[in-house]
């Protein structure tokens, strides 16, 4: 199994990458975002 993955902040979104293959079969790319929206937030 092949895997790689990236987390980063972007002002107040948080970005996750994973991209993932297994054997000779296709990779899988995954890209998440999430909204920080809580006012404790600013303070990270």
């Amino acid at each position: 199994m092949n895997r790689t993955s990236a987390t980063w902040i972007s002002g107040r979104t948080n970005i996750a990458v994973l991209c993932m293959s297994v054997g000779p079969n296709d990779a899988v790319l995954n890209i998440n975002y999430q909204v920080r929206i809580a006012a404790d937030a600013d303070k990270l």
